[in-house]
């Protein structure tokens, strides 16, 4: 029986995990309260995928998913939780995630369902030699270049764009250097850049807040947001 618990990190909600009815061979799933940000179509897309290789979730295979909240603390507690029951393997959405999982264990296997700034941010060693016990996709092969594209690409839909508002998290392993490319890119496009820092729930109003305080005049304003990864 392989246990893989499964933080959906980027999910701006709080799931407790409850016991469920058991299968056949008495194991007990677990499930959220709260679905993922997709309304459960993530979950049901990670379920089906097991299915479809052969492994029925709560008979041959036990998924455990918690629901971070932003929230570096409950991070580290789910992934000594993790740990501690053991699980075989812990899949993780978020550079936060993959690193509070990491900091707990150096033998089970971790895997990044999309990492960003990965070396950055020691999450692995390069991506020609991992090294250590992560693994998964990234987005890292030509940041300048996606970032420079989605910098051109506002443009053609925000006419006379001149002011980038981006909301982030700079408390995310490997995003200060994400933020610093976006901002020497857009430069070069004549777009100024406007560092809208979110590092919890609670700060979400005020970023917005402050971009509401940028002066009026003939520059367009638009967001951009990198604040979940």
């Amino acid at each position: 029986m392989a246990h893989i618990p499964w933080d959906l990190g980027r999910v701006p909600c709080c799931a407790s995990a409850r016991p469920c009815a058991a299968s056949r061979q008495g194991l007990s799933r677990r499930l959220p309260r709260q679905r993922d940000r997709f309304g459960g179509a993530a979950q049901r897309a990670l379920e089906n995928g097991f299915r479809d290789l052969g492994y029925a979730p709560g008979q041959r295979i036990l998924l455990e998913y918690r629901f971070s909240e932003l929230s570096a603390e409950r991070l580290r507690e789910f992934a000594s939780e993790f740990v501690h029951m053991p699980v075989d393997l812990i899949l993780a959405d978020t550079n936060s995630a993959v690193a509070a999982a990491k900091q707990a264990t150096t033998l089970i296997p971790i895997v990044m369902i999309v990492g960003t700034g990965v070396v950055h941010a020691g999450l692995i060693q390069s991506l020609a030699r991992l090294g250590g016990n992560v693994t998964g996709l990234t987005a890292d092969s030509a940041p300048e270049t996606i970032l420079a594209k989605q910098v051109a690409t506002l443009q053609e839909c925000v006419p006379n764009l001149r002011k980038l508002g981006v909301l982030w998290n700079p408390n995310a392993p490997g995003y200060r250097i994400y933020f610093d490319i976006l901002e020497a890119q857009a430069s070069q496009l004549h777009v100024e850049v406007q560092s809208l820092e979110v590092t919890s729930p609670d700060t979400v109003g005020a970023a917005f807040q402050a971009a509401k305080k940028q002066p009026k005049r003939d520059d367009r304003f638009c967001g951009h947001s990198h604040v979940w990864s």
